[in-house]
């Protein structure tokens, strides 16, 4: 586990395909960039005057797109470090940035309802697409670059070609849109045939698109094109758990696997895959009490991740530039959350493999990721078999010790170790100079000792049964409250509801309580959170005005947050509030509150004149 620090909630996160690098902007203004091998931040600076938004990586993991709450696209050189590109035009946050697969083009999104697309070779907006009345939440593209989709909370998805920047198709979706994903005709799902070729050919418009919508009513649906009709609509059982969840807030294609993903409000992972003329949710993973903002697939491992360079050309016969290959199938997920922690899990077993606390004390809204280096970062110094041969310990001049698992045949033992034939699965961090001298302490390896060039001696013991064991019973008392909490809600009381929410320190299951209570009605819903807040303890008093910003953020919410804002200071008195930090919180609410204020006071002035 990986601890990083930084001093304002977490903005933006992105993993590179090849899963080197991780970067993560705040809101101190800092975008910075981490080894996910050494665990040390490579390069910090400053990218925009507001906070970043969203970020995403080319194909090759060399240039890195970021949007930004100033209304500005950046992208930068990801080996250099530095910025070269720089777009203006935006007159809201850029909430979505796209590269295409093929070409140097950005496609960006923001909450005016604009599009933009970029040409990166000559540095200037190619194209502005209209067709949304708010914001657009989301984007996304075919395979071959040349069809994308677009989604908004005005409930449209629209379908542009972008050969020549027309609309295809519009579609209303009847919910706000927060996550849309293409659908590949050579992919099966329940209700869309399969097509052969792309539907951004020069027929594209007597050709279907057919693509995936998840929002606010917590249900998958699959859409057609070419009659605007919904084809699939997962069923109220199926989608009970999105749904009670608060809704869907993230929409991912899993190419390799033939399925969706989505990420519900509350932090719950949907895996959906077809099973027949429907689509199951064939695992659910709950791996954190927190809200899911961000979410990437990443390559880890040798071999099988590896990023090739290769020259196409396109339908009109130009080449393009040098793009990366196809990765294989993700063999993980990376997911950021509203809490200072990026979980690693595992696609095939579903299950979290590592927890980051990501240099940040507070909320993370979102990941990405660059080119893998599973070896030494400088000379080896000494090596050491363990567990009969099946793995081994090496200690290089990076300071770094490494547990490598090896598959080796009889002639493989007599030859040069080769990359293929080891894997990296464990890097101990703890010397700051060389590592000179390794002693294991039994023959399995259980406890070795390690001396470098520091003066300074470690002593290692082998922690993975206590771990397992006691991850294992953290999961099981979560799985308990969790059932506790829903059977209160289910029940309406309240009172046990909230006293577990803040227990599990679980914000969206304390919003479901205050959503559930408003429905009472604007007096009777107001005199019950009172009665709540009254009854809350007093070291509950700041996580809840915590959550209150963090609500407020998003419109959907900014109702149930200001309702319990207001509980919480009709009920507390002036004392108490100095006593816990409250008052420090309500300046940092509003703050946090203000450029969206800004912004709104700034659309009605323009309206008035």
């Amino acid at each position: 586990m990986k601890n990083f620090r930084d001093s304002e909630p977490v903005t933006a996160v992105a993993l590179s395909p090849d899963g080197r690098l991780l970067f993560a902007a705040s809101r101190s203004l800092q975008l910075r960039c981490w080894s996910l091998e050494s665990g040390r931040a490579v390069r910090s600076y400053k990218g925009h005057a507001a906070p970043i938004a969203d970020m995403a990586l080319d194909a090759s993991s060399t240039l890195l797109a970021t949007g930004s709450a100033d209304r500005t696209v950046r992208v930068w050189d990801v080996d250099g470090g530095f910025c070269t590109h720089s777009f203006a035009g935006h007159s809201g946050v850029v909430l979505r940035v796209l590269f295409h697969p093929k070409q140097l083009m950005l496609v960006t999104a923001s909450d005016d309802a604009g599009i933009r697309v970029w040409d990166l070779v000559t540095k200037s907006c190619a194209a502005v697409l209209k067709g949304h009345f708010s914001a657009v939440t989301s984007l996304s593209l075919s395979p071959d670059g040349w069809t994308l989709l677009s989604g908004g909370r005005d409930s449209i998805v629209i379908v542009w070609n972008l050969r020549n920047h027309t609309k295809l198709a519009t579609v209303p979706v009847y919910e706000a849109v927060e996550g849309v994903a293409y659908l590949p005709p050579s992919m099966a799902f329940p209700g869309v045939p399969n097509q052969p070729g792309e539907a951004g050919g020069k027929a594209a418009k007597s050709q279907l698109v057919a693509f995936a919508t998840g929002g606010e009513k917590g249900v998958v649906k699959l859409w057609r094109s070419d009659t605007g009709k919904c084809v699939y609509e997962q069923p109220s059982s199926a989608a009970a758990a999105s749904s009670a969840a608060g809704g869907i807030v993230e929409l991912a294609l899993l190419a390799s696997a033939g399925g969706l993903l989505t990420a519900t409000q509350d932090g719950r992972l949907l895996f959906n895959r077809p099973a027949g003329d429907n689509l199951a949710v064939a695992h659910q993973l709950i791996g954190n009490n927190d809200e899911i903002t961000d979410m990437r697939f990443v390559s880890l491992g040798t071999g099988s991740s590896t990023a090739t360079t290769r020259s196409s050309e396109d339908a009109g016969g130009k080449p393009d530039q040098q793009h990366a290959a196809r990765p294989a199938l993700p063999s993980h997920l990376a997911v950021a959350t509203n809490s200072d922690q990026i979980r690693i899990f595992d696609s095939s077993t579903m299950h979290c493999t590592a927890t980051m606390m990501a240099a940040h004390d507070k909320d993370i809204n979102a990941v990405a990721v660059a080119p893998n280096n599973s070896g030494h970062l400088a000379s080896v110094l000494r090596v050491d078999f363990l567990s009969a041969g099946t793995q081994m310990l090496s200690a290089g001049a990076d300071g770094l010790i490494k547990l490598w698992s090896v598959r080796l045949s009889g002639k493989a033992l007599l030859r040069k170790l080769r990359c293929t034939d080891a894997k990296c699965i464990n890097t101990f961090d703890a010397h700051e100079d060389k590592v000179w001298a390794m002693a294991l302490g039994s023959p399995s390896g259980s406890v070795f000792a390690s001396g470098g060039g520091d003066g300074a001696i470690a002593l290692w013991e082998d922690c993975t049964t206590g771990d397992a064991d006691e991850a294992a019973a953290l999961a099981e008392h979560a799985v308990l409250k969790d059932q506790d909490l829903a059977n209160a809600l289910k029940d309406a009381d309240h009172a046990k509801a909230v006293t577990l929410a803040f227990e599990m320190r679980h914000p969206g299951r304390l919003l479901a309580v205050v959503r559930q209570v408003l429905e009472r009605g604007q007096h009777d819903g107001s005199r019950a959170l009172e009665s709540l807040a009254a009854a809350m303890r007093v070291d509950d008093v700041q996580p809840c005005l915590e959550y209150c910003r963090e609500w407020n953020a998003n419109a959907k919410n900014c109702h149930a947050a200001q309702a319990m804002l207001q509980a919480v200071l009709h009920t507390r008195r002036p004392e108490q509030l100095l006593g816990c930090g409250a008052l420090s919180m309500r300046a940092k609410f509003m703050e946090a509150d203000m450029p969206r204020s800004n912004l709104k006071f700034a659309f009605v002035w323009e309206k008035l004149l």
